[in-house]
């Protein structure tokens, strides 16, 4: 799905004027918030073909934004962390040899800034809570099969549990009718030879 990003609102916007004279850097700091916008327009005035060069630093060191021989150039970045970012000109190296002589006007810098919130994609925020919907869907999905498959699987045991007591159960009834016909069997031709011997010993 396409992230649709929202235009970021504009929470203040400021402008100043710096002056730089001869290769001489001029710094200053902005306090940001994390997350939010920071961004920018820088122009010379009042001389049309000077150029400066400029750097933005975070707090931890990092290179925001930067630029090189520009006499009119633009920046946008967010704000990776809360706390003072330097903002550095200076004359370009590269420019007119006599424009950089010490007693030189200072070349002027318009500087236009402005501080927005962050701008966020609200439909891939969509897109990702429906991933976890549909991921945690599919969990509780495969949860169910594997309770499930527990319980035809413990079913299934206790089944063929009931049917092995069944069959021993048969098989033990079986045995004892059999112990007591074979005993019965033993009785009766007991019987019948005592019976016999005792015929025996009155003919004789």
């Amino acid at each position: 799905m396409i992230g649709l990003c929202v235009l970021c609102l504009t929470q203040s916007v400021s402008s100043i004027m710096v002056e730089l004279i001869e290769t001489n850097a001029r710094c200053f700091s902005e306090e940001l918030d994390e997350s939010g916008l920071f961004s920018g327009h820088l122009k010379v005035i009042h001389e049309p073909d000077g150029t400066f060069d400029y750097s933005i630093l975070s707090p931890d060191g990092n290179l925001m934004a930067y630029g090189f021989n520009k006499s009119d150039d633009s920046f946008s970045f967010n704000a990776t962390r809360s706390g003072d970012y330097e903002i550095c000109f200076q004359r370009s190296l590269s420019d007119d040899a006599e424009r950089l002589k010490p007693g030189v006007s200072p070349m002027k810098v318009n500087i236009s800034l402005s501080f927005g919130i962050y701008s966020y994609s609200f439909e891939r925020e969509e897109s990702s809570s429906e991933m976890d919907v549909s991921l945690n869907i599919k969990q509780a999905e495969q949860l169910s099969k594997d309770l499930l498959g527990d319980f035809v699987g413990m079913r299934a045991k206790e089944v063929k549990s009931d049917t092995d007591k069944v069959k021993l159960s048969n098989l033990i009834t079986t045995l004892s009718v059999i112990e007591i016909l074979v005993l019965i069997g033993f009785g009766v031709a007991e019987v019948l030879y005592l019976n016999k011997f005792f015929r025996e010993q009155k003919v004789a």
